[in-house]
């Protein structure tokens, strides 16, 4: 069985996003849908997830009257169809299927076609032992949404401020530029899903430590700097982002450029603070 409410606040959590999902039952089974809030029925979209004997599956549903949503996802922009190549690539090096058809004929995810697409269809199934329901449900729906979200274009924020900046006195504020790269919900979730929500430095996990309300939560980190990325650079979720704890993920940018994730754990590891098998001491 799922946990329908713990369901929607690890992915939430995940992705970054406020998501909301509920539990369906129509004459055939049962499902649990999930939805991105701020994208409202009945011209927006959900995603059903339903567990088989030995499979889960989640499924791209839209609204009655999204067929402005479906014009919004034609990948009419070479990044969007190039950052969904990568993702589908992420997911299945992670034993998620992922099946998507545009105008009855099944896609080759590594090039979507360009040009108006008047039907959409996406599939991310992956088989089970049944072990782990809440497991199987949030890694299909997390990668069918991831999916979806990376062909929808997203809102990029100029600046943010953070008291933060290296080498600045308590409480002084600095000006951080933010660009898409650190706002892509689609590729944190595909992060996530590749590596799981611990920090990989020093193992910290924020559920064992705070309980439900650190389900799913973690930072992720560019072993890139977002500052080195040219305008044309595509992610690889698996290769270019790992997850970190708050502290860890500052503590890598006490230099600059950042030291790297694996340079941080083996201090640790030297210090006794952790054991090089990433369990804190």
């Amino acid at each position: 069985m799922i946990d329908v409410d713990l369901f929607a606040d690890r992915l939430a959590a995940r992705f970054g996003l406020s998501l909301t999902s509920e539990q369906n039952v129509d004459s055939d089974h049962s499902y649990v849908s999930l939805r991105v809030g701020g994208i409202d029925a009945p011209n927006g979209f959900r995603v059903n997830i339903t567990l088989g004997w030995r499979s889960a599956e989640a499924s791209f549903v839209p609204d009655t009257f999204a067929s402005g949503l479906i014009k919004t996802l034609c990948a009419d922009e070479s990044k969007r169809r190039l950052e969904f190549a990568s993702l589908s690539s992420a997911f299945t090096s992670t034993g998620t299927k992922c099946v998507a058809r545009i105008d009855e004929r099944t896609a080759d995810l590594s090039a979507l076609p360009e040009g108006k697409w008047n039907r959409f269809e996406l599939n991310c199934s992956r088989l089970t032992d049944k072990s782990d329901a809440q497991h199987d449900a949030e890694e299909v729906g997390g990668a069918c949404l991831a999916l979806l979200l990376s062909l929808l274009p997203t809102e990029e924020d100029e600046v943010e401020t953070s008291s933060l900046g290296q080498g600045l006195p308590e409480g002084a504020l600095t000006r951080v530029a933010v660009n898409r790269y650190e706002r892509r919900p689609a590729n944190r979730a595909a992060a996530i899903a590749a590596h799981g929500a611990t920090c990989i430095a020093c193992g910290f996990d924020f559920a064992l430590f705070y309980g439900v309300i650190g389900e799913g939560f973690i930072e992720v980190h560019h072993r890139t700097p977002v500052s080195n990325m040219g305008g044309s650079y595509v992610i690889d979720p698996v290769k270019d982002l790992v997850p970190l704890c708050s502290n860890c993920h500052q503590m890598v940018h006490r230099e600059d450029p950042p030291i790297n994730a694996e340079e941080l754990r083996a201090i640790l590891a030297e210090r006794g603070v952790i054991h090089m098998d990433n369990k804190a001491s």
